[in-house]
């Protein structure tokens, strides 16, 4: 984390936060906008009250090995991962699709994140 912002390089090149050579010793921890196509994971209520969970992805031609699993669950310590079978996945570009998913869970304690992890 060489600009000192406390979020991972990892997360940097998975979230598209560092688009271009030297991004990476900028600090930059914007939050995914509403059809936006970079920042970190957006997490907010739909109308029912159900989690929402939104994010950026690269497509699997460009994705270097990297995973992404959405977690929920009724607390920090206890978070499971959620099926990618109902989300919606818009195109952006040659590399990068938006993911967006609702937890089915309608309960209104509620978390959730976007876990990261590269494979060898």
């Amino acid at each position: 984390n060489p600009s000192g912002d406390g979020v991972a390089n990892l997360l940097k090149f998975a979230f598209n936060l560092a688009a271009n050579p030297g991004d990476l010793s900028h600090p930059n921890v914007v939050v995914l906008a509403a059809n936006g196509g970079s920042g970190l994971p957006r997490i907010s209520r739909d109308g029912s009250g159900r989690l929402v969970v939104e994010f950026v992805r690269r497509k699997v031609s460009s994705n270097s090995g990297i995973v992404y699993e959405v977690q929920t669950g009724e607390h920090l310590t206890g978070l499971f991962p959620l099926s990618l079978d109902s989300a919606t996945i818009t195109s952006i570009d040659a590399d990068w699709e938006r993911v967006r998913l609702a937890d089915p869970a309608g309960t209104s304690k509620r978390f959730g994140r976007v876990k990261v992890t590269a494979t060898p």
